[in-house]
């Protein structure tokens, strides 16, 4: 029976693990906030020599996905594995059987910002202390992304690859993120920078690209919150100021477009 055609987010993604797949560079694959499991179900056929959890806090989800991997006949126990449980919360070796020495490439998509942060901060928390486990995040929110970057760079982690979808009219980014590698006993390898707003932009004022929308749209997102700021109360400092950046780079970003097209 064949598996469900991926959408051109998933397929993007897909496309991004199935580098790191080749590359050895992991075998122990999480799809946290896993939905009806789609994505790890693709990983799961294409690739036989990884492993895929597939965690999410909705039972009724879970139990589609195990259903999806008897009918599909991508049940092996050896390979596969479904927990219902919140992802922050994870705990690689108790709850999912991954003993170090290991790379932990985690999937962090299809939900807002805000919940992708606590995901990424609470299981670099709980694995503090695991020595050989190295953790890898593959972050595709579907909002927020600007404050999703510089929660990532406030911990620390390590810029790897990022890109951008287009998806039945949505745009999504990602970013694919690790813990730094140690060099020595105690001391970690230092961190490539995470860019705030992408490094990956193809823009042009004269095409309306999807990349061109996309920037266009956040920047009058930002705005809207600007003004609703000064009009009102409840907003602390740190969200005006994140605000006001956000406005500054995503506007620099479309007037260097604009200065290129003119050029």
């Amino acid at each position: 029976m064949q598996l469900r055609k991926l959408s051109s987010r998933l397929q993007t993604l897909a496309d991004v693990v199935a580098d790191l797949i080749q590359n050895r560079a992991v075998v122990e694959v999480i799809d946290s906030c896993c939905d009806h499991g789609y994505l790890g179900q693709h990983l799961l056929k294409s690739h036989a020599g990884i492993r895929v959890s597939f965690v999410d806090v909705l039972q009724h989800l879970c139990d589609d996905v195990r259903s999806n991997l008897l009918r599909y006949n991508i049940a092996d126990e050896h390979r596969a594995n479904v927990l219902c449980k919140d992802a922050s919360l994870l705990n690689l070796t108790g709850d999912l059987g991954i003993t170090a020495p290991a790379k932990v490439l985690i999937i962090v998509a299809g939900v807002g910002g805000d919940i992708s942060i606590q995901i990424i901060k609470g299981l670099l928390e709980q694995h503090a202390e695991s020595a050989g486990l190295q953790l890898l995040f593959l972050v595709c929110p579907s909002n927020n992304m600007f404050r999703v970057r510089h929660a990532l760079s406030r911990q620390c982690l390590s810029f790897i690859k990022e890109g951008f979808s287009a998806d039945r009219g949505r745009a999504y980014e990602y970013v694919l993120v690790s813990q730094p590698l140690v060099k020595e006993a105690g001391l970690g390898a230092s961190a490539l920078a995470i860019p705030e707003v992408g490094d990956f932009w193809q823009l042009d004022s004269g095409v309306e690209t999807d990349q061109y929308a996309y920037v266009q749209r956040l920047l009058s997102h930002y705005r809207r919150q600007q003004k609703s700021m000064c009009e009102g109360k409840g907003f602390d400092q740190a969200q005006v100021a994140e605000v006001s950046r956000a406005i500054t780079l995503y506007a620099q970003l479309l007037n260097t477009a604009s200065d290129e097209g003119q050029s």
